[in-house]
C-alpha cells in the first residue's frame, strides 16, 4: 500500500519508478556514493541549481527536487540523462534517506506524485 506524500512538475519520464530515497545536500554526499550502485536510488535535493550531482546523474534511478522549475539546470540535465525527475515537489511529510518511494509520472497536466511505500 502506498500514500501520496508529494506532488511536483514532471521534468522527465513517464510511468512509475520505485526506489530508495537518498538525500544529497553537499558534494561530500556525492563522494560518499561515487562507487556505489545507484540504480535504485532516488536522489532528494532542495535546489534546482544543484550541479554537484553531475558525476552520478546518469546512474541514479530518479530525482526529486523540492524547488526549481522545468527550466532549472537540474531539470534540463535530467532530460539529457533521461533521468525520471520531479521538480518543485511539495512534500507533505519529511523523507529521510532509506525511505522507499514510488514516483508516478503519468498525469496529463504535467504533474507527478511521490508515494511512500508502506
Amino acid at each position: 500500500m502506498s500514500t501520496v506524500i508529494g506532488q511536483g512538475d514532471i521534468a522527465y519520464g513517464k510511468g512509475t519508478v520505485k526506489g530508495v530515497i537518498r538525500r544529497f545536500t553537499t558534494p561530500d554526499d556525492v563522494l560518499d556514493v561515487i562507487d556505489a550502485d545507484l540504480d535504485d536510488t532516488i536522489a532528494l535535493v532542495e535546489s534546482g541549481g544543484t550541479t554537484f550531482l553531475s558525476p552520478i546523474l546518469g546512474r541514479l534511478g530518479g530525482l526529486v527536487c523540492t524547488s526549481g522549475t522545468l527550466r532549472s539546470h537540474l531539470a534540463i540535465v535530467s532530460r539529457e540523462f533521461q533521468l525520471p525527475c520531479l521538480m518543485a515537489v511539495d512534500l507533505k511529510e519529511e523523507l529521510d534517506t532509506g525511505a522507499t518511494v514510488t514516483l508516478v509520472l503519468e498525469d496529463g497536466a504535467g504533474q507527478g506524485t511521490v508515494q511512500r511505500e508502506a
